[in-house]
């Protein structure tokens, strides 16, 4: 390889595969990707002075956490499947079988970003002290997931106990949804 630069910070970068790579997501099915073309090389060190000093970056990071952690299934928003792809071919380089992956669409302000501060406040600790109970906000997300419709009452006069337990008792990965849920308002959204 390349000498390591002696008068500038440097990261070790990780070497993409040339050939096509896919894997089987249990919300979107066979991804595919041309890892050359989609990703390129990647770093899997941050920056230093000298190799002794270089830290794990994010994706080296997160594969070697969840391989000590005995991980085996992954869910995730579907901003961060090219990030799979890196991943993958991080865990065949360590000799490791990946964990299954699920990548959920992502709630999404009106302007079709992530939603974030930028949105308001949006953590369910707001909505609480906002009068909402976490009755609704478990219908909401089940709604909006795909794991009931709008037209299924069954959950209206549920304790949460109740709620959970139904939910539980009929997820299936094929029915959550594939498109972004947008959010305008808590309590109204498009799924």
């Amino acid at each position: 390889g390349d000498p390591l630069p002696e008068d500038k910070p440097f990261c070790f970068r990780f070497r993409m595969h040339a050939k096509p790579d896919r894997f089987f997501d249990r919300v979107h099915g066979e991804v595919t990707c041309d890892p050359i073309q989609d990703i390129g090389d990647f770093p899997i060190t941050r920056k230093a002075e000298t190799a002794a000093d270089c830290l794990a970056a994010y994706q080296l990071a997160v594969v070697i956490d969840d391989i000590d952690a005995g991980v085996t299934e992954v869910v995730r928003g579907d901003d961060l499947i090219l990030s799979t792809f890196r991943q993958l071919q991080l865990y065949e380089a360590l000799g490791h079988s990946p964990p299954s992956h699920a990548h959920v669409p992502l709630v999404t302000g009106t302007d079709g970003r992530r939603l974030a501060k930028r949105h308001g406040d949006t953590r369910l600790s707001h909505f609480r002290e906002q009068g909402m109970t976490p009755e609704t906000i478990v219908r909401w997300a089940a709604k909006t997931s795909g794991l009931c419709t709008d037209s299924d009452d069954s959950l209206k006069d549920m304790t949460p106990d109740q709620i959970h337990q139904k939910l539980i008792g009929q997820f299936d990965w094929v029915r959550i949804q594939r498109q972004p849920t947008i959010v305008d308002d808590f309590g109204s959204s498009e799924a």
